[in-house]
């Protein structure tokens, strides 16, 4: 298939996460019966998600198996609200108009999934619901960066719903079980209960503060504590019909005795997280007993989305926050999306081509032959009134007219091939990196010479349109082009009410003498 991309059917499962600089991958292998089983598993500094992909194709010799990919704090938004009364399939396009005031960025074509809080937990008769959000330019941005290192993303996933997965592997009886991890810039608490998320906190508190000298080890462990303690209060007021049983905690290295001072805070039963206890470990030696005894919190990120499938065959909700749907927009182009879509064009046009010539050539041999024939037959009989056209003849003019046209289509083809090799997701990654909040890009288009383009946008503040052009031209892509045609116009309010105060605007761009080594148009 032209346009599809091979994908390795495997049992398992390829669970990836990046923090700041630190990236970890693990690969799990489900079986009928026994423990999931860590099959592989990967750690390393990485300075972009680019070079992440990069490692991740050499490691499996460029075919992936079937993968989640975590995203960063920051790439998203997790907000509590209440689930509106529409069936559950219409939630996340209903609770769009609610988020309007909770985000910084266009939430109509925002990447939004929804997660139900069970509602046998409460005594409220409301319905709870937990609403991540994303922003389409960086969905669009993790799209096209993928698709470039030849990879797509079936499923992405955030923190809280992967170590959801880890947590609800130490649930006991029935009753609710809490996690905590700690992390190179903050710690997350998750509680669950049945696998299914019902609370979640981010706590600022780092490993380098827990695992440090005594002194300030102490200081960070009672604001944890504390904020461990709040949290595990608000959830017996909020889910008072669940019992929560006790509160694992990843234990990081150089925290020793990180447990008796929790315990000392917290009343509630607290243990060391023991992943060999769920998780068959064996195969990676070494590396197998210190993941099951001090595992990073990138390395749960990664394991937690590793364990997706077991999480699915169980019935428990699933999120997938660039799922191919509406909400997203357009498909974004990448180089290699671009390039199939240029290779198949071409390979149409080429069979077009030589199965007209066959057919050409065909009929003018037919044609030929009928000519000859008439010629004969009018220099025997005095020269008389020609007959009609055979429908040969007929046909070979009709295709000799088809020819050229499919000529000129090929040329055409050709001109735009060998002409439109711009790299669509750097100009993407450059306007990612200049737009501000209050100003924001519905369109780009790059005209068939290569070269100019034209850009749409829309804006609160007209003002700040020069400034963005000006921080614009900075961007290598930009560099050397003119803004030229500018039109600025105020949306229809009276229409579109919601779109009061603002201002659309269309500009033309194009590359000034010189500017790429030569007379450009």
């Amino acid at each position: 298939m032209v346009f599809g991309r091979r994908r390795v059917k495997s049992p398992q499962w390829l669970g990836v996460a990046k923090v700041g600089d630190a990236a970890s991958a693990m690969r799990v292998s489900f079986a009928a019966s026994g423990l999931p089983k860590v099959r592989w598993h990967w750690a390393d500094r990485v300075s972009s998600f680019p070079g992440l992909l990069e490692e991740l194709h050499k490691a499996h010799h460029g075919s992936l198996p079937e993968s989640s990919l975590v995203l960063e704090r920051g790439q998203y938004a997790l907000i509590s609200t209440t689930a509106p009364d529409v069936p559950r399939q219409e939630w996340a396009d209903a609770l769009r108009w609610q988020l309007r005031d909770q985000v910084e960025y266009p939430i109509d074509d925002a990447v939004i999934d929804v997660l139900a809080v069970p509602e046998g937990s409460q005594t409220r008769p409301t319905r709870a619901s937990i609403v991540l959000v994303m922003p389409q330019s960086q969905a669009q941005q993790i799209y096209v960066e993928s698709d470039d290192a030849g990879h797509n993303w079936p499923v992405i996933e955030v923190p809280e719903t992967v170590l959801r997965n880890i947590c609800a592997l130490g649930e006991t009886d029935g009753k609710a079980h809490a996690l905590m991890v700690f992390g190179e810039h903050y710690g997350m608490l998750v509680i669950t209960h049945h696998g299914e998320l019902l609370m979640t906190r981010t706590i600022e508190v780092a490993v380098s503060a827990i695992s440090g000298a005594v002194e300030a080890r102490g200081a960070a462990l009672g604001r944890a504590g504390l904020e461990v303690l709040r949290t595990l209060d608000t959830f017996e007021r909020m889910h008072s019909q669940v019992t929560l049983s006790e509160l694992s905690v990843a234990l990081p290295p150089g925290a020793e005795g990180m447990i008796e001072v929790l315990g000392d805070l917290v009343y509630l039963p607290i243990k060391q997280l023991a992943l060999s206890e769920y998780l068959d470990l064996s195969g990676l030696g070494e590396a197998g007993q210190a993941l099951a005894e001090t595992p990073s919190f990138e390395q749960l990120c990664a394991l937690g989305a590793a364990l997706r499938p077991q999480s699915v065959a169980l019935g428990r909700q699933q999120i997938s926050m660039l799922s191919r749907s509406a909400s997203m927009g357009p498909e974004p182009w990448g180089l290699n999306l671009g390039a199939r879509l240029m290779g198949a064009t071409a390979a149409v046009a080429v069979a077009l081509g030589l199965g007209l010539g066959a057919w050409t050539a065909h009929l003018t041999g037919q044609a030929e032959r009928a000519e000859l024939a008439l010629s004969a037959s009018g220099a025997g009989a005095g020269a008389p009134k020609l007959p009609p056209k055979p429908p040969a003849l007929i046909q070979l003019e009709a295709l000799r007219e088809t020819e050229v046209r499919q000529r000129g289509m090929s040329e055409a083809m050709t001109r735009l091939t060998t002409s439109a090799t711009v790299p669509y997701s750097e100009y993407l990654l450059a306007l990612s990196r200049q737009t501000p909040g209050n100003l924001w890009i519905t369109g780009l288009l790059i005209l068939p010479n290569g070269h100019d383009l034209e850009l749409r946008g829309r804006m609160i503040n007209p003002a700040v349109l020069p400034d963005y052009l000006a921080r614009l031209e900075t961007e290598p892509q930009f560099k050397g082009r003119r803004f030229a045609q500018l039109q600025i116009k105020a949306m229809d309010n009276d229409a579109q009410p919601e779109l009061a105060g603002i201002t659309e605007f269309s500009l033309r761009a194009k590359l000034t003498k010189g500017a790429d080594g030569g007379d450009q148009r």
